[in-house]
């Protein structure tokens, strides 16, 4: 969360389907969209950062005089048979001042709100970016059936060389570590998956297939984790390396004269509506030029 704070102070956007920023508690019309949030995010915790106005990009002072027990039961009451997303809550000190969490679980949807009509019906709400609306029939579906659980990704290293002579290439690798405690097995398609590189305003300059799989071997002590030549086979936490190249990059960005780059890998999930993803910055360690051949190196930042 404090990073979250510390990207957008920055002007960067941190809100997807997710993560919420709210200058303020917002009012028992907002559970709709508390809902919709739920609904889509199959199993998925939801973070709403309270006091944190994006738009701003400014801290705004707490109402401390509001009584956080009444205000949820407001929310709950919106809720057909009080079947909510549970609620935990935290006030968190940031470098640019104090914000609230609400941390939400959403295992027990499908979650239906009573509509503001004049007649009492209920909806199944579904958020898709930052609009809300009604579920669709297979997004209903896909509520009834088993999920799979999403694996969390950290990547622990990464090193990119860039290399440009006329067109470009890229080359890298990553230490992943896998997190996945559900009691099914998780599996990540390697023709799903894909590596992004961002660099000024988070701009996406090239975007590479992760399609290695004989140049990818798994670590010692990774029992969780098994890698083959269609995708990878989560069962519990482990990690694993993969290098990744994408050769021929047409109107080739010029790499070299950027400090940092962003890394952004995901992997689709079989059975799940959601991607798991992680993302780190690469420090730029050297520039080459031979020539009219120039090689960058970036490594993941301390």
């Amino acid at each position: 969360m404090v990073s979250a704070v510390a990207d957008v102070m920055s002007g960067r956007s941190v809100e997807d389907e997710r993560i919420e920023c709210k200058g303020k508690l917002p009012g028992p019309d907002k559970a709709r969209q508390l809902a919709g949030a739920a609904n889509s995010a199959m199993g998925e915790e939801i973070i709403w950062i309270i006091g944190l106005n994006e738009d701003s990009r400014a801290i705004q002072p707490l109402d401390t005089s509001l009584d956080l027990a009444d205000w949820w039961a407001q929310m709950v009451s919106r809720f057909n048979d009080a079947v909510v997303p549970e609620m935990t809550s935290t006030y968190v000190e940031t470098g640019y001042g104090r914000v609230l969490g609400l941390h939400f679980e959403t295992d027990r949807s499908p979650y239906l709100v009573k509509t503001t009509g004049g007649n009492s019906e209920l909806e199944v709400p579904w958020r898709e970016g930052t609009r809300t609306r009604s579920a669709k029939r297979h997004e209903l579906l896909r509520l009834l059936l088993p999920t799979v659980g999403l694996p969390t990704i950290t990547i622990l290293d990464a090193n990119l060389s860039y290399f440009r002579s006329g067109r470009a290439s890229l080359t890298g690798n990553v230490d992943l570590f896998f997190e996945h405690l559900g009691p099914d097995l998780a599996f990540l398609p390697i023709h799903q998956a894909s590596i992004a590189v961002l660099g000024e305003n988070r701009q996406v300059h090239a975007i590479t297939e992760v399609n290695l799989p004989y140049k990818s071997r798994e670590l010692k002590g990774s029992r969780g984790i098994e890698f083959r030549h269609d995708g990878i086979y989560c069962t519990g936490p482990g990690r694993l390396h993969l290098d990744f190249d994408s050769r021929e990059l047409n109107c080739p960005p010029e790499f070299e004269q950027f400090d940092e780059l962003a890394l952004n890998i995901e992997f689709a999930v079989v059975g799940h509506g959601k991607k798991a993803s992680a993302r780190t910055t690469l420090a730029r360690t050297d520039v080459t030029w031979e020539g009219p051949e120039v090689t960058a190196e970036f490594t993941m930042s301390s």
